[in-house]
């Protein structure tokens, strides 16, 4: 017995010393650490979330949308067994825009978050009640439209996966598109956020400009079609065209061969997603002969009138003649003849001995000033200076080889940049391809026209320039009389150019450049256009042959349906014949083909589908038709797709 009692007074004891260890432990958490733990249960039960702002949009000058974010959620679930029935899936599916059999699908046999949508459309309403159900996820989401689809996919850009923009506009704007994140406090029930429970907005995001962009969508939409055309009848390997407004030296269009098909572009290759208008340095062959003429006449070393032989040799059908130890080639060779006449038939042999007759330096320093060898002001990512070495580093047969456009490296645009001062004002000015800006509240920020620049062509010597350029077209001895069109004053320079080797050894003999240059009208300038290929074999090669028509037809297109040239269109179209181009804006491919056939329009390029539906043309609607068929250019887009990232 006393053993017993013993025993019992021991656990009675211990028993005692374990509650009050208890008691005081409790005591000790809820009077000295009670604040600490309440803090910890806080916290497990906030989470602060970053509250993306809205990506500015790009639009073209007419206000034409062409890269826009709308709001999205991606949408998911944490609790996958408790979604699984057929009432609330139902439920969810309806509010989702799904079905209900998907989101069983989507939740069958998983644990975990699952999400249900990447890419949910919700309304206010439904994304704040979607927040508040039990175990649902439901955050912001990046979505970028790009409602004219293909159409100058590579200038207007893309954003990558972080919703940042890695190429063209949407990289060369991104901090103007972007905006500011904002920050939100998000309080959540008990449990794995198992809903939401009160959103404390704590900073608010500020959003992104919208950027009125220089491009105008018809004139993009005509030089893609033309481009394309080019370089098919060519067999060109690539190509690229660019116009310019050359009054405000605004671009209108920047086109490029082969194109980028958003929807089937294989990856992020960021070389696909590059403009070869900016980054591509090439040799601009004949076309480079105006920058050697406004050197030549602007030290008077000769003026047009100056005779030239051009070694022609009767009965023999090339002309040849050594400069330095390179051999120089006239295919058309001349004779004695003015140095306006072999400008507009284009003689090596007679710009190289030309430009002999200035210092290394001065026309070094010529070329220097008109902007070669050096990144143009327009700010795009990646840009190539291009390559024009430095006259202590020329050889003998440097000199009358960069008079004809070899032996250098130019862009695009600073080819055009170049050109635009030439047939513009003679200031050097950088093109321009922002118009206005405008953020979400409709606030207006003008830009200021870049009015500044460096004189490179002297006033008196603009008429002259341009006055030969217009032989090239209007003589019947110019090389660019392919590029004819009735009814409008043309002008430009045509061009080839022998590639180099893509060994980098030398050129390669058998594939060239092939580039036509053309302003109209000639009295009064106020549209450049630039069309190179690139990769031409055979007697396509010839820039009169394969460029120079193609620029024909986009002023004959831009004179029809544009505003630009500020032209009456009855100069060209004599009969209209009582008919008016249609609108097939949104209609879908089977609409198209039947209007088409009952108006006589030649719909190019065909429909990439059946579900493809119009998101632009050229003519516009409205536009008096000649008599007979008649030409369609037109963008497609799929529907029910949205071509975005």
């Amino acid at each position: 017995m006393k053993g017993r009692g013993r025993r019992g007074i021991f656990f009675a004891v211990l028993s005692s010393l374990v509650f009050l260890l208890i008691i005081a432990r409790l005591a000790q958490l809820q009077l000295l650490e009670g604040e600490f733990w309440q803090e910890k249960a806080t916290l497990a039960s906030e989470r602060e979330l970053k509250v993306p702002a809205r990506r500015g949009g790009l639009f073209d000058r007419n206000g034409t949308p062409l890269a826009v974010s709308d709001h999205r959620c991606q949408v998911g679930v944490f609790r996958p067994e408790y979604w699984r029935g057929a009432q609330r899936s139902a439920n969810l599916a309806r509010l989702l825009g799904l079905t209900a059999e998907s989101v069983r699908q989507s939740l069958r046999g998983r644990e975990g978050h699952v999400v249900l949508h990447r890419s949910a459309l919700l309304s206010p309403a439904v994304e704040d009640s979607l927040r508040t159900l039990y175990g649902l996820t439901c955050e912001p989401a990046t979505n970028r439209n790009y409602p004219l689809g293909d159409v100058a996919a590579r200038i207007i850009g893309r954003i990558n996966r972080a919703g940042v923009g890695d190429a063209g506009f949407e990289e060369m704007f991104q901090e103007r598109l972007a905006g500011c994140a904002g920050r939100a406090l998000v309080r959540y029930d008990g449990g794995l956020r198992q809903s939401e429970r009160e959103r404390l907005v704590l900073t608010k995001p500020r959003d992104g400009e919208d950027i009125v962009l220089t491009l105008d969508r018809n004139v993009q939409m005509l030089i893609d079609a033309e481009l394309v055309s080019a370089c098919e009848r060519a067999t060109a390997e690539s190509g690229m065209a660019i116009a310019v407004n050359i009054e405000d030296a605004e671009i209108l269009a920047i086109a490029q061969y082969p194109n980028l098909d958003r929807e089937r572009r294989g990856g992020y290759d960021a070389s696909r997603w590059q403009s070869r208008a900016a980054v591509a340095a090439f040799e601009p062959g004949s076309t480079f002969k105006v920058f050697t003429a406004a050197s030549l006449l602007s030290h008077a070393v000769c003026d047009t009138a100056t005779r030239f032989s051009g070694e022609k040799v009767p009965g023999q059908r090339r002309a040849e003649h050594d400069m330095g130890g390179f051999t120089f080639q006239d295919v058309h060779p001349v004779c004695n003849v003015s140095f306006r006449h072999a400008f507009a038939v284009s003689s090596n042999i007679i710009f190289g001995k030309a430009a002999g007759l200035l210092r290394r330096e001065e026309f070094s320093q010529d070329l220097r000033n008109f902007g070669f060898g050096e990144r143009t002001g327009i700010g795009w990512p990646l840009e190539s200076a291009g390559i024009l070495r430095a006259p202590e580093r020329w050889s003998e047969r440097s000199q009358p080889t960069l008079a004809i456009g070899q032996e250098i490296g130019v862009t695009l645009l600073q080819l055009a940049t170049a050109y635009r001062a030439v047939f513009g004002d003679g200031l050097l000015r950088d093109l321009q391809v922002v118009r206005t800006g405008l953020d979400f509240g409709g606030n207006r920020r003008e830009r200021e026209l870049a009015r500044r620049g460096r004189r490179v062509v002297a006033p008196a010597l603009l008429s002259t320039l341009r006055a030969m350029c217009a032989d090239v077209v209007d003589e019947d001895y110019g090389t660019g009389t392919s590029a004819r069109v009735r009814g409008l004053e043309l002008g430009g320079k045509t061009g080839t150019a022998q590639m180099i080797a893509l060994d980098g050894q030398g050129y390669d003999a058998q594939r060239h450049v092939a580039g036509f240059v053309g302003f109209a009208p000639v009295a009064a300038p106020r549209v450049l256009v630039l069309l190179f290929l690139e990769g031409v074999r055979g007697q396509m090669r010839w820039g009169g042959i394969s460029a120079a028509p193609a620029v024909g037809r986009i002023f004959e297109g831009l004179l029809l349906s544009t505003e630009h040239l500020d032209l009456p269109a009855d100069r060209l179209v004599q009969e209209v014949a009582g008919r008016a181009m249609p609108d097939l804006a949104g209609r879908s491919a089977d609409r198209v083909y039947e209007l088409a056939s009952a108006s006589e329009l030649e719909i190019s390029p065909a429909a990439p589908g059946p579900d493809a539906v119009v998101v632009g043309q050229l003519p516009a609607a409205g536009t008096p038709l000649r008599a007979g068929s008649v030409r369609v250019q037109l963008a497609w887009s799929h529907a029910g797709k949205s071509r975005s990232r």
